[in-house]
């Protein structure tokens, strides 16, 4: 594939990724409270909880809910909205933490 088709297609699925919100959301959600290495905690990990609690309100099975989950992580990654690096899996790490404690603090 052309470089510049390769380019397109990442933009693109970026967009499809987070293009569903408004600007000045999504400038807040990348703002960081928690910054010590390698935990870093912002506006996304609220909005993994905030997720969690959805899917879990809709009745999702735990397992298909953390699978669902993964899937959308790996289609993120697969976008280009992250970086082939140690933090970027640390963070998918506690993106998922979030997500769980969500899921599982409708049941408490």
């Amino acid at each position: 594939m052309p470089q510049g088709k390769s380019k397109n297609r990442k933009h693109l699925l970026k967009r499809i990724s987070d293009g569903y919100l408004p600007q000045w959301l999504t400038k807040q959600l990348y703002v960081v409270y928690v910054n010590k290495p390698p935990i870093q905690i912002n506006g996304w990990s609220g909005m993994h909880f905030l997720s969690g609690i959805c899917v879990a309100f809709l009745g999702l099975r735990e397992k298909i809910a953390l699978i669902i989950h993964t899937c959308w992580e790996l289609f993120q990654f697969i976008a280009g909205d992250n970086r082939m690096d140690i933090e970027t899996f640390v963070d998918i790490g506690f993106d998922t933490l979030f997500y769980y404690l969500g899921y599982k603090f409708l049941f408490i």
